[in-house]
């Protein structure tokens, strides 16, 4: 999260530039940044979406919800790999990824949570479920605020 801040405060913020017109460093940088989320997009879908959800004999068994993630990681690392590949749009990528990185700390304390709940070491932890609760509500918050509100208006 800080590099990526520190990469689009070092440019004008201007979503459509060509990435051709910024210096070579941050070019270099902004293909690492995007190349190290695309990588991340793959991995997640593949561990995620395949893996996870493999049934001996039946292949990869997805639920409604899991089409729509999948979705989601096809259609992120069709628009980084896009913007990469046409050299403009990475600043409008890049704040994407930003507002959406920072509601990840929430998100990886649910997963957490949510692991910790199916652990019998935790049966007994009358505090977790409210706890789960509390972090589920914040989390829905950070991600409406984060991805829903504000990225559309800071990459228009």
């Amino acid at each position: 999260l800080p590099g990526l801040l520190a990469m689009l405060l070092s440019q004008k913020y201007v979503p459509s530039a060509k990435l051709q017109d910024s210096p070579q460093w941050y070019q270099d940088a902004m293909h690492a940044l995007l190349g190290f989320c695309t990588g991340y997009m793959i991995y997640d879908s593949f561990m995620g979406y395949i893996v996870e959800v493999w049934q001996p004999g039946k292949g990869p068994v997805l639920s409604a919800d899991d089409w729509m993630f999948l979705a989601h990681h096809i259609l992120t690392t069709l628009y980084m790999t896009s913007s990469r590949w046409i050299k403009a749009g990475h600043i409008s990528a890049m704040v994407l990824m930003y507002n959406g990185e920072f509601s990840a700390p929430v998100m990886n304390l649910h997963f957490v949570l949510e692991k910790a709940m199916e652990q019998d070491c935790y049966k007994d932890a009358t505090w977790l479920p409210t706890l789960f609760t509390y972090n589920e509500q914040v989390f829905s918050l950070l991600y409406i605020i984060c991805r829903v509100v504000v990225s559309p208006f800071v990459i228009g």
